[in-house]
């Protein structure tokens, strides 16, 4: 199974493309490509696709479009499958085009200070991969695709500009140039871009020109950005000024700009929560997770902790990507759910994940329950079934902790 994401989203089996059927249903699979090995949770399904008013059907709707994934991807091998309370994409790194991108521009980055020519092939096969922008048509319509593309597209711009590199090195200044001046119309705030035009003109002989494009780059930032070109490309400035011999030779970018960015793994979240495999990406809250902990496992243990704080300010990440992994290092078992508009069955079911009972007084297996997003006990819920769950906290507050 091929599945290709530079460009609008597309299956293919054998050489033969699937049926991924509508609009929504893609999205969902996009979703899923776009935290690939990574469980995602129906929760964050239902929010990804619809935001924060999902119709009363959005849990069927997600479960039959992975019925319908599940039966047109899992030919060769089950890559799409059921994952506690969501759902795992976990194919292999070859895949997916996005994944045979990064390697070959991961490849080319090692070539290119050795054999440049060798990298710009690399360069030339990685970007023929793109059929357009990355997940076009859907990358506006979920967050995580939206991340996604955003670094996509961000990772092809630096294939560009180090394919431009290498070609410079190889001697190829003329379609350097012609190439930056079509991508600085494009692109005129990325200064790399300009370095390399600067580089490629004083190398052709044309040292006038090369200042100009500086003296151009200059005025749009200060225009744009209001602020002064880098450091490093004022360096190459001064060094073509004095006609530098180092600039003559068989380099990149003199000003050593930054050549890629890591393509092996991007830690940015966008506006999405932390979640428990991002703990060694969550930092910045370490005294507070610190506080909450030592309530939890205290002398004696608080029985009912609220974690209170406005929409955004990270509740959930905190939560999540802090304090559980925190207890869980303490040796706690942690239940994790959501309310929703059933939270009574809500909770039994993250219970039973855990291998626990909600009437077994004793606590079960499970120490501490923690309720993310407790307001939707208030917003999704019946005013009886809030109430009944709230009287189980209560009843059951003396054999487990709880977390809201």
């Amino acid at each position: 199974m091929d599945l290709k994401v530079l460009g609008p989203l597309e299956a293919w089996d054998g050489g033969s493309p699937v049926n991924l059927g509508g609009r929504q249903r893609r999205l969902v699979l996009a979703v899923l490509l776009a935290n690939a090995h990574q469980t995602v949770s129906t929760d964050r399904m239902i929010e990804e696709v619809w935001g924060a008013s999902p119709p009363e059907s959005a849990r069927k709707t997600i479960q039959a479009h992975i019925a319908h994934l599940r039966k047109v991807i899992n030919t060769d091998s089950e890559i799409l499958s059921s994952a506690g309370n969501g759902y795992l994409l976990a194919p292999s790194e070859t895949n997916i085009d996005a994944n045979r991108f990064e390697a070959a521009l991961t490849s080319a980055h090692d070539a290119l200070s050795d054999d440049p020519a060798q990298a710009a092939d690399l360069l030339e096969d990685a970007l023929a991969m793109f059929r357009g922008e990355p997940y076009a048509g859907l990358a506006d319509d979920a967050l995580a695709v939206k991340v996604e593309a955003a670094r996509l597209a961000e990772l092809r711009m630096t294939a560009r500009e180090n394919l431009l590199d290498a070609l410079l090195a190889n001697g190829n200044s003329g379609r350097v140039i012609a190439e930056t001046e079509r991508l600085l119309a494009e692109h005129p705030l990325r200064e790399r871009l300009w370095a390399i035009q600067m580089l490629a003109l004083y190398r052709s002989g044309r040292q006038s020109e090369a200042l100009r494009s500086f003296s151009q780059a200059r005025q749009i930032l200060a225009e744009e950005l209001g602020i002064e070109p880098s450091s490093s490309l004022r360096a190459l400035e001064q060094q073509i000024l004095e006609q530098d011999e180092s600039l003559s030779g068989a380099t990149t970018t003199a000003a050593e700009l930054p050549r890629n960015v890591d393509v092996r793994r991007n830690p940015y979240k966008g506006l999405r929560a932390f979640d428990e495999v991002d703990a060694n990406d969550f930092f910045g809250r370490g005294e507070l997770v610190r506080l909450m902990t030592d309530r939890l496992v205290g002398r004696p243990p608080a029985r009912l902790t609220v974690l209170a704080g406005p929409s955004g300010a990270g509740k959930s990440s905190v939560m999540r990507a802090g304090l559980i992994p925190a207890l869980r290092d303490r040796g706690l078992s942690v239940a994790i759910m959501f309310p929703g508009d059933d939270p009574l069955r809500n909770l039994e079911l993250a219970l039973e994940e855990a291998g626990a009972d909600l009437d077994d007084e004793s606590g079960g297996s499970i120490d501490v329950i923690a309720v993310d997003q407790f307001e939707e006990l208030f917003t999704q819920a019946s005013d009886e079934d809030a109430n009944r769950f709230i009287s189980k906290i209560t009843e059951a507050s003396d054999s487990r902790k709880w977390l809201v």
